[in-house]
């Protein structure tokens, strides 16, 4: 797409941290904050519901990851992750922002509650469960098929460098 932002870095090739045959993760010089990164598919699309689950896991694989290097290069207290999935405001390419957070950094992301009485939250409940069922039942087979594999020797042991729990530690401010 020739007015698509995403496209038009992925053409230039500016500014890329991570490019794969699937996706390309970049810094935008307009940034939220010094750090913020985009994640998105190489593939033009508005929505995760426009790719296939493989391609989305990738997604957000690389995202947490790249999440994972702002932490350690520049000392980020926290990240937001934002997802624009969909048309709007003219952004038409499914993005995951990766947004570098510190104390006191001057980034506001709160809204303003819009509180909805108890029938109208029931009637939409009922309506997105109507929808969202299989969820459960697609989660629960894959849980319960991994529940049931023993775990090898090799599955228990996890390399210090690899531990994502001690990195975690180890950013605590």
């Amino acid at each position: 797409m020739e007015d698509c932002e995403n496209c038009k870095a992925l053409k230039e090739a500016k500014n890329i941290l991570y490019e794969d045959a699937i996706c390309v993760a970049v810094m935008p010089e307009d940034g939220a904050t010094l750090g913020h990164i985009k994640v998105f598919p190489k593939q033009h699309v508005h929505t995760l519901e426009n790719i296939p689950d493989d391609i989305s896991n990738h997604l957000f694989f690389v995202a947490s990851n790249v999440a994972m290097g702002v932490f350690e290069a520049i000392g980020a207290h926290g990240t937001n992750i934002i997802v624009n999935n969909g048309v709007e405001d003219g952004r038409e390419h499914l993005t995951i922002h990766v947004i570098p957070r510190k104390t006191g950094d001057g980034l506001d992301f709160t809204w303003k509650p819009k509180p909805a009485d108890s029938n109208e939250l029931d009637e939409v409940k009922e309506r997105i469960n109507q929808h969202t069922q299989f969820i459960t039942s697609q989660e629960a087979q894959k849980i319960q098929q991994r529940d049931t594999e023993p775990l090898t020797k090799e599955d228990e042991e996890i390399d210090p460098e690899e531990d994502l729990l001690l990195k975690t530690l180890d950013r605590i401010p």
